[in-house]
């Protein structure tokens, strides 16, 4: 921190209010000048210097308070337009989003973020009329795209500043431009286009290029660029053109200034021409050629030792890892990833680069072993090895001489051997990504030392150990992958009660695990969490490294949906998974299930499951996909499943289910595919029919009427109907014997008749 201040205090400089200390504070001695650099320069690119203002004169005030008048904007979310009030006892130089000279004269206005959405300025000639302005920031809002770039700009020709970036601009930049001469900085990025892209035709451009001989600073990200290659730029220190359609290379071998340049994501093909590695002569200390169509790299090259950040990912680069030089770089960031080099990982990469912070070599060919050079190294917070062909054992200092390595990625290779148990007493890791290998042993016990431990990938290799209770404390944990091993036994873990309370994905599926499914062991409060929680949550699961400089790492993971693999490239923090399936597991399912509301994916298939499908799986309101198949549950299908309105995956076949297939909305979309192997089920979208009153396994049966559907329970209809048989019988034989009675005393009184008439 010393150090920093130091430099600050030698280039005068006053540092913003937002400067953001907190990721600096952590860092490694040796690395700070050269990670302090990087944070220097950016603050350099995007300085807002805080003047000490006079008081603001009544004119600059009026014109402020017009300007605010004509603007529309959101009020609930400006936090500067939304505080300019004529009764407020603040001076306007005090403002939010003003800055003044000691005259009291506006010479800044940043109001970035403010949600204007007004037509342009067309209608707010204020702005135009503060002639002293300087600095202009009026980055991302939502002005209408199909406005053209305000004609007006060129009246304030004392901009040494100005950044419209995310504006909403469209059309064409006007030729008035070019009379903005004290211009430095200048930033057209549109990293989110949303209607028609921003162009430069080359009169405007040139003109632009050409009287702004102090233009030191160019952010064109987005600008379409396609046909028009700017063949004149004056001495740029920072150059950003990515995103801009750009299909060759500029010929920037007259840059001797520049020291940032940035044409990733083009459609830039061929090979890296050498002579950019002597830009800025000998000063460029940031270059990012990623995600273009570079196949090689033209010889004969020296990367530079002033090369701070190299990024040269997701091309079609291959042969050799590009080292070339004979003494070790200065880097601290360097990405080869996604491209095609292959052979072995150079001997000496750990003196190649020995201050790098983040080194990734992931999805190419290397093969051979991991280098014990890397541990030269012993600053990486980022090493990222994954999908190559390396094989061989795990250097024993990756575990216990890293004590800053934040992510450790080796997963879908070819190691070997165990893991070994020497995760440091101080370990850092967030992220240990292991899978996918031919790992033997056990789950080290001194994995629990990573207390900040948030995703573990041990899923697809050979090791055989029992369910990882002894790391039930590790209370950041949010994704474990156990899955295709040989771990066994229960899940039960002793005292356990808040075990992982933010784990959102736990796959161990394809393992000999047994035993019942506790309900204490759902008990995750990670995936309990409301629809409104999980909103204000958001973000999703990466390492963010160099916070003042945006680098982070991103974290993916594998999951399996339908027995068909994905790749979750962003790890959302409301997502959420669980994966039991190819187990033993038997019992019931716990009708805890329903308290896990936030869950997405649910695959209990492929044990040996009884009982009856909770209702309480209803009330997974944000489910995906559900699958219970290859188990032995019974009964009926609950029709709380209904409620499950983002259902787009449901497999319950190869069951011992019964009674009529509930129907409505999502479950209606499902085919017979869902519901294959059990017997007992009948009605839409199988073909057999619950029309017939014939008795089912459970002693119920159903008919439709007029769309409704009616249970019949044919055990009490036949009590029922013997019992109005008894009564019936009952009172025939009642109404029987009265109906005797009557006629025996008939008969008796007709035959008394009978002999007093023949006694007469």
């Amino acid at each position: 921190m010393l150090i920093y201040l130091t430099i600050l205090i030698h280039f005068k400089l006053k540092l913003p209010q937002n400067t953001d200390f907190s990721s600096c504070a952590t860092m490694k001695t040796p690395l700070l000048p050269w990670l302090f650099l990087i944070s220097l320069l950016r603050i350099i690119c995007c300085l807002n210097i805080s003047l000490v203002a006079a008081q603001c004169m009544s004119d600059q005030k009026m014109l402020l308070l017009q300007l605010r008048s004509s603007l529309k904007f959101d009020s609930t979310f400006s936090t500067k337009l939304v505080n300019w009030n004529k009764n407020t006892t603040h001076d306007c130089c005090y403002w939010p989003g003003v800055e003044c000279d000691d005259s009291g004269h506006v010479i800044g206005l940043i109001l970035d973020n403010e949600a204007i959405t007004v037509d342009g300025f067309e209608n707010s000639s204020s702005l135009f009329r503060l002639q002293y302005l300087e600095r202009l920031n009026l980055a991302f809002n939502s002005f209408n795209s199909t406005t053209p770039f305000p004609v007006q700009i060129y009246n304030l020709t004392k901009l040494t500043y100005l950044n419209l970036s995310n504006a909403g601009y469209g059309g064409q930049i006007p030729n008035g431009i070019s009379r903005l001469t004290r211009l430095v900085t200048l930033d057209l990025s549109v990293l989110y286009p949303i209607g028609p892209p921003l162009r430069l035709e080359n009169p405007n451009l040139k003109q632009l290029l050409e009287n702004s001989i102090q233009l030191r600073q160019l952010y064109l990200d987005g600008v379409d660029l396609s046909s028009t290659v700017p063949k004149f730029l004056p001495q740029i220190n920072i150059l950003k053109m990515s995103s801009c359609g750009l299909q060759k290379f500029l010929d920037l071998r007259n840059q001797s200034s520049l020291i940032h340049l940035d044409l990733s994501d083009n459609e830039i093909r061929g090979e890296i021409p050498n002579w950019i590695w002597n830009v800025g002569n000998g000063s460029l200390y940031h270059l990012n050629l990623s995600h273009n169509f570079l196949d090689g790299l033209e010889k004969t090259y020296t990367i530079p030792r002033s090369i701070l950040v190299l990024d040269l990912h997701s091309n079609q680069l291959q042969g050799q890892l590009p080292i070339g030089v004979a003494t070790a770089l200065d880097a601290t960031y360097l990405d080869y990833s996604n491209n095609f080099f292959n052979g072995s990982i150079p001997f000496d990469l750990g003196s190649y680069a020995p201050f790098a912070s983040f080194l990734s070599l992931s999805n190419n060919s290397f093969t051979g072993e991991i280098p014990e050079s890397i541990c030269n190294t012993s600053y990486l917070q980022v090493l990222d090895l994954s999908n190559n062909k390396l094989n061989g054992i795990l250097p024993s200092c990756l575990f216990s001489n890293f004590e800053y390595l934040a992510v450790l990625n080796l997963g879908k290779n070819q190691i070997t051997g165990n893991i070994l148990d020497l995760f440091p007493s101080n370990c850092a890791l967030q992220t240990l990504d292991l899978g996918r290998n031919v790992l033997e042993g056990r789950i080290p016990s001194s994995l629990i030392n990573c207390a900040s431990l948030e995703v573990l990938n041990l899923g697809g290799n050979k090791i055989v150990d029992t369910f990882p209770c002894p790391l039930k404390n590790l209370s950041s944990l949010r994704v474990l992958v156990l899955r295709s091993n040989g771990f066994h036994g229960n899940l039960h873990c002793v005292n356990a009660n808040n075990m992982w309370p933010n784990l959102q994905i736990i796959d161990i599926a394809s393992n000999n695990f047994s035993g019942e499914l506790s309900p204490k062991l759902l008990n995750w409060k990670g995936m309990t969490v409301d629809e409104d929680n999980a909103t204000q949550s958001g973000g999703n699961i990466r390492f963010d490294y160099l916070r003042l400089n945006n680098f982070y790492y991103q974290d993916t993971v594998m999951l399996t949906v339908k027995g068909a693999e994905m790749e979750l490239v962003k790890i959302l923090k409301v997502f959420t998974s669980i994966d039991f399936s190819s187990n033993n597991f038997h019992g019931i399912i716990p009708n805890t299930i329903g308290a896990l509301t936030s869950l997405y994916f649910l695959n209990l298939s492929h044990n040996a499951l009884i009982g009856n499908i909770p209702k309480t799986i209803g009330n997974l309101k944000t489910i995906e996909s559900l699958d219970l198949s290859a188990n032995q549950l019974n009964g009926k299908i609950p029709a709380e499943l209904a409620k499950l309105t983002f259902l787009s995956v449901l497999n319950l076949s190869f069951n011992r289910l019964s009674g009529v297939i509930p129907t409505g909305n999502q479950l209606n979309t499902f085919g017979p595919d869902s519901y294959l192997g059990n017997q007992e089920l009948c009605g839409f979208p199988l073909s057999k029919s619950c029309k017939s009153p014939t008795s089912l396994g459970g002693g119920e049966s159903a008919i439709q009427l007029g769309g409704a559907q009616l249970e019949i329970k044919w055990e009490y209809v036949t009590s029922a109907l013997g019992f109005s048989v008894g009564l019936s019988m009952y009172l025939w034989m009642l109404l029987h014997n009265k109906r005797c009675k009557k006629i025996s005393e008939t008969k008796k009184q007709s035959s008394q008749e009978q002999n007093i008439i023949q006694s007469i």
